[in-house]
């Protein structure tokens, strides 16, 4: 699929957006951008305060502690065999305000057929399930090797104060297509963002 540069080195693929919402996918290039890693400091194996892990089924996530991104943030591993994971952030927003919601996750090697973000994960927002449509998740490098780029989930309409964002590991364990995650990056013009 074809890949833009929006701004800030963010490629995303050509995708249709989730949802009801009718924008051209550089509607937020200009806006600010907030990163929130899943960890709670560079070279840290611990989850961030905002941060909530719940394992799932046939795995215990871990820190994938050779697989710094160029930030020194771990990623949480052992995502694949462990359906049913789930990666919360509670964030708080300064206003209600709609949020460009964006994913780092790690490289796969393989380049046939392409893995789509639904076929590994599910996003919800304050607890409600989004669609995440024609999204690719990174892959043609080596296995597990950091992107140290963000993948572009969709808008979402977010809340004053505090809000949920999570991705949920939907994968069945039979499968061997996992991906490593970083955190997530938020985009808002009119709201600043920080984890709650």
């Amino acid at each position: 699929t074809a890949s833009t540069d929006y701004g800030g080195g963010d490629p995303r693929p050509a995708q249709s957006l989730p949802d009801d919402h009718q924008c051209t996918e550089a509607e937020d290039a200009s806006w600010q951008r907030y990163d929130l890693y899943a960890a709670s400091a560079p070279l840290t194996m611990e989850a961030a305060s905002y941060v909530t892990i719940v394992d799932g089924v046939g795995a215990n996530q871990n820190w994938a502690n050779s697989r710094a991104n160029s930030e020194d943030y771990y990623p949480v591993g052992n995502l694949n065999n462990n359906t049913d994971c789930a990666i919360t952030f509670t964030i708080t927003l300064s206003a209600a305000a709609k949020v460009g919601v964006y994913g780092q996750f790690s490289n796969r090697a393989t380049t046939d057929p392409l893995i789509k973000f639904s076929d590994i994960f599910a996003l919800y927002v304050n607890g409600a399930k989004k669609t995440v449509s024609g999204v690719n998740l990174p892959q043609g490098g080596s296995n597990y090797a950091p992107t140290n780029r963000y993948v572009f989930l969709g808008f979402a309409d977010l809340n004053e104060g505090n809000n949920t964002v999570a991705i949920k590991v939907v994968m069945p364990n039979s499968a061997d297509n996992g991906y490593n995650f970083y955190g997530f990056r938020f985009s808002a013009s009119s709201a600043t963002i920080q984890g709650a």
